[in-house]
Parts: C-alpha cells; structure tokens; sequence
C-alpha cells in the first residue's frame, strides 16, 4: 500500500507541472485574443482547460526534445556551457562518466534516500523542461499581443516570460548533468 500511495504521489505531482506548464500557453493564448473566461464561468471549462494544458506542455516539451533544444534525460557529456553552469552551482569540476548510467537506476535497491534524491532531479528536470518551454511559449505570445496592442505590461510580461523559460530550460540541462554526476557517484 505504501508503494501505491509514492507512486500516485510522484505521477500527481508530474501532472501538476504539466498542467500548470499547459496552462501558462492556454492563458497567454486566450489573453492574446481577449478571450479569458470570467469567474462565472462553469468549473467544467477549467477542469477542460486544465486536461488541455497537460496535452499541451506535454506536446511542446517533446518536441523541443525532437529538435535537441531540451533533453529528458540525463547528460553524459554535457557541451563546455552546461559544465560551465555545473561548476558554479556546485562549486565542483565536472566529473567524466565512464560507465554506463542506464544500469545504475536498478542498483537503488532499498536506499530511499538515494531513490529520493534521484526523483528529485527528474522532477527538476521535468520543471525546466516542461515549464521552461511553455513560459518561453507564452513569451513569444505576449510578444505578439505587444506587436498588435503596444502596451506596456504584454511587453513586461512577454520579456520576462521570455528570460524565466530560458532560465528554466538552462536549470534543466544542469539537473540533467546533475543526474548523470549522481548516478555515476552512486555506482562508485
């Protein structure tokens, strides 16, 4: 039973991410249209718009994924910025891996601190990758209501939405590098 109750809370919380990721592009999407439902408005149309946004940040991560923008998974050789990034947030070189990281997920055995610690970096990861690329969507969105409308708060917005996704997808690549650098350490 308890198994259950860490499996359904670790999905949930992936859900979470997505449909508020979604959820971002939906609201920009509708704001860019003037077409924001009202508070009057019945809780199916959210509850709708929520599934919408799941499909959504779902689509747009793994496309981006396609393009190699973002990555899911861990990073083996990370390129000299994400080492660069590595670096100065953990204030240690980058480790060359020189095994192969797939196996090591099995070798967690009972250690739920290290089977912890290791879905904590998926779920950051799955933050700056989901998330990331859904607010730079919604950047470029408010960047084109800017275009049409010229007012002040679509540009605040569109450049800070902008400069979050970025921020979120950089953090991702080095939860990936993080991931990777934890597993070959947990293998040692």
């Amino acid at each position: 039973m308890d198994e259950i109750v860490k499996a359904t809370r670790h999905f949930i919380m992936r859900d979470v991410i997505f449909i508020l990721s979604g959820g971002t592009v939906i609201g920009s999407t509708l704001h860019l249209f003037d077409k924001l439902p009202s508070p009057n408005d019945s809780w199916v149309l959210y509850g709708l718009l929520a599934g919408v946004g799941y499909f959504i940040a779902y689509a747009i991560q793994d496309m981006l994924c396609l393009t190699h923008l973002i990555t899911t998974t861990h990073i083996n050789k990370p390129c000299w910025f994400i080492r660069l990034i590595y670096k100065l947030y953990m204030h240690e070189k980058w480790q060359e891996i020189d095994i192969n990281i797939d196996e090591i997920v099995q070798t967690f055995g009972d250690d739920d601190e290290a089977r912890y610690e290791f879905e904590r970096l998926v779920m950051f990861q799955l933050i700056g990758t989901a998330g990331g690329s859904c607010m730079l969507a919604s950047g470029v969105l408010f960047f084109v209501r800017w275009a049409w409308y010229l007012e002040k708060f679509d540009f605040f917005v569109a450049i800070a939405g902008t400069l979050l996704g970025l921020s979120l997808i950089i953090l991702s690549w080095l939860k990936g590098a993080q991931r990777a650098q934890f597993m070959s350490r947990i293998r040692k």
